[in-house]
């Protein structure tokens, strides 16, 4: 499924806070229903031998914990097994984002754990509710209402939306917001689950929890180190809260845990909005902590704020009588923190020159956010720009295959796709979709873009074309596998046609191009936490912000799950503040990207507070999923893992810091200025 809504970052894809009350009972790690070895559900990743380098398998749980013998759930997982004859015995295990998120069906997490196979077993496994453990998964001929509208309205909502802040108000939000989504309505879905046996109030991180001891008990290790990323930090502090409140019960010993781009559970949901605003004032913040930047701009961090509540009145006026305005501003400070990083640097000497009316060092960063000039690379070169929290972005796809490329030569690869498909294809319409699915599994993010593509000719049969299968032949980035899925869309018969239709949009075809399931995100986030979902209670505080003009569209994020929960029948009949942070005692990392656009570190800083035993690092210039965006990251927690209570070393983040533009610095030449406009 397309996911709806997008806003300004991937935070509803990536993430889901959870509220879960203390587990107070005692209790020992609950077991699985059954288990059992299975063959690989997203096939043989590249690299890797099924019964060898990975083994996969399924445990069936309850649906509902409280009720064993009730409805079960298959939950599937594949361990990777360590490169080293001699491994550690303690493996990783890793929780996906999302919610929703599905690890199997990630490509990525197949390499970017190579690190630690270096030494232990890494186990990646599909959370309930994902692709390959009982995905939520609803037809969009179920929930449709309206096709067009259905189609159009991820540009439609955020086109709606683009001028929403925090002085916006609330109840002309939430119309327009609801108006925008209407296409779909994920309420119709619960008549669909209920025919299934599934009753989606068990999908929920309290269940996981659950889960996750379950699967731990089956695999049987002596010790476990948990790695979460984006929404798995919820789901890692989520297991540590039911162990810090079961002190006697027989649980899997767990030797360290790594959280990474943190949604704690002390997060109230209006924090949503401030996502961009807390990064962009998180600049000035470590430009004062830093000795030369604090020496010669004391105090920016306030005097920006005061700059923007002034150009918000009176914008400066320029010798040639233009202006320079709040939103001209606030235009450079948000693309340096969500994209164009090396304009970072520049930005408290911006602030310093404006208050006195000059704009040279602005209008060198307008120009760079406008790639009108060139600035130097700063800190890490992380994966693409902000590849993790971009979405299905053309640019996002090409940087990951031109990764595929340098591991395995490109050509090579659309030969072996093609040779495979033509073993495993025994007509022409099995041929176009196996050339195709050996295309998607290069790249998780490839999948979704293909999900995007199909989603017209889903709704749509009329354009269930040769036409349409040439199209989407145009998708495929890599031109060999693109030439001949072209030809071959032209030499099918109508009924060959269809038969490639049928085969594209078949339910588990679909399931398998999805990186987050939609109504898995939306579920859980309304199970953990709808009783902090108030849009009324939001907007109240969004209005007291002391940087208002820094709030944008991230503000209607609140009424969209507020919304979305009311429509699922998920909603929580009263605001309630959400619970304290988790104490535990456990050996922590916890990880933060300075510029992540999904999870600031003002959450991780939320988390980190009261844990009695952990350590938290920042990484300069780094997005979401930081400890997997460089080999710094990476380095960092492949050491921590090697030895939890060893002191870091840390050089590679001092390394990376922001080294800040000074008054008195050169500053890069701009762009001549064409006669004709001199």
């Amino acid at each position: 499924m397309k996911k709806i809504i997008m806003l300004a970052t991937l935070a509803l894809l990536m993430l889901a806070p959870a509220v879960l009350g203390a587990f107070a009972q005692s209790a020992d790690a609950p077991e699985a229903l059954k288990a059992e070895v299975v063959p690989c559900p997203m096939g043989e990743p590249p690299g890797e031998t099924e019964g060898e380098t990975i083994v996969c398998g399924q445990i069936e749980v309850p649906q509902n914990w409280d009720e064993p013998e009730g409805t079960s759930i298959a939950i599937s997982y594949a361990v990777l097994r360590a490169k080293n004859q001699a491994p550690f015995s303690d493996p990783v295990l890793y929780f996906e984002g999302g919610p929703g998120g599905s690890a199997l069906n990630n490509g990525q997490n197949f390499t970017s754990f190579d690190r630690l196979r270096d030494t232990r077993d890494v186990i990646l496994w599909d959370q309930r509710g994902t692709t390959f453990s009982g995905d939520l998964f609803c037809p969009a001929e179920v929930q449709v209402v309206d096709a067009d509208k259905y189609l159009a309205q991820e540009s439609a909502y955020q086109e709606q939306v683009a001028d929403f802040d925090g002085r916006s108000d609330p109840d002309e939000v939430y119309a327009i917001v609801a108006d925008a989504v209407s296409g779909a309505d994920p309420g119709l879905c619960l008549p669909y689950f209920e025919e299934q046996g599934i009753d989606v109030s068990q999908y929920g991180t309290e269940n996981t929890v659950l889960d996750t001891l379950a699967l731990m008990r089956h695999l049987d290790y002596p010790a476990y180190n948990l790695y979460g990323i984006s929404y798995g930090t919820t789901v890692v502090l989520s297991i540590a809260d039911y162990y810090a409140n079961n002190p006697d019960a027989d649980l899997p010993p767990v030797r360290s845990g790594v959280i990474d781009g943190v949604f704690p559970l002390n997060l109230d949901m209006h924090e949503w909005g401030y996502m961009s605003a807390y990064n962009m004032l998180r600049v000035f913040s470590e430009c004062e902590e830093d000795a030369a930047c604090g020496a010669a701009y004391p105090n920016i961090r306030q005097r920006t704020i005061d700059l923007l509540a002034s150009l918000e009145e009176d914008p400066l006026e320029r010798e040639d009588g233009s202006q320079l305005t709040v939103d001209d501003l606030v235009e450079v400070l948000r693309t340096a923190v969500s994209g164009q990083h090396a304009l970072i640097p520049y930005l408290p000497r911006i602030v310093a020159e404006v208050e006195n009316g000059v704009t040279d060092a602005f209008d060198v960063a307008q120009a760079a956010a406008r790639y009108q000039v060139t600035l130097p690379p700063v800190g890490f070169q992380a994966k693409g720009a902000d590849d993790s929290s971009s979405g299905t972005g053309m640019g996002a796809i090409i940087s990951q295959l031109q990764d595929i490329e340098s591991q395995l030569g490109m050509f090579g690869a659309a030969d072996d796709i093609i040779a495979k498909a033509a073993v495993e294809a025994d007509s022409r319409p099995a041929l176009y979709i196996a050339i195709l699915d050996g295309f998607l599994d290069l790249s998780a993010l490839a999948r979704s873009n293909m999900a995007q593509t199909l989603q017209p000719f889903l709704l749509h049969p009329e354009q269930r074309t040769g036409e349409g299968l040439v199209s989407i032949a145009g998708t495929v980035l890599l031109p060999q596998l693109a030439s001949e899925l072209t030809s071959l869309a032209g030499s099918l018969s109508e009924e060959e046609i269809a038969e490639v239709y049928d085969g594209l949009l078949r339910n588990d075809f679909l399931r398998g191009l999805i990186g987050v399931e939609f109504l898995t995100n939306n579920v859980v986030d309304c199970n953990d936490r709808a009783s902090t979902m108030s849009y009324e209670e939001a907007f109240d505080i969004y209005r007291e912000y002391e940087a208002p003009q820094l709030l944008d569209h991230g503000v209607s994020t609140v009424v969209y799950m507020q919304y979305q929960c009311e429509r699922l029948g998920l909603a929580a009949p009263a605001y309630a503040a959400p619970p304290d942070g988790v104490v535990s005692d456990w050996r922590m990392l916890v990880v933060n990207g300075a510029v992540d656009g999904a999870t600031p570190v003002e959450w991780g800083e939320y988390a980190f507070e009261p844990l009695t035993n952990a350590e938290m690092i920042t990484l300069p210039y780094s997005p979401h999923a930081a400890s997997t965006a460089s080999q710094c990251g990476k380095d960092i927690v492949n050491s921590f893992v090697l030895s939890p209570d060893t002191e870091l070393n840390l050089s590679c983040i001092e390394a990376a810091r922001p080294v800040y533009v000074l008054p008195d610095d050169a500053l890069p030449a701009l762009p001549a200025v064409p006669a004709d406009e001199g």
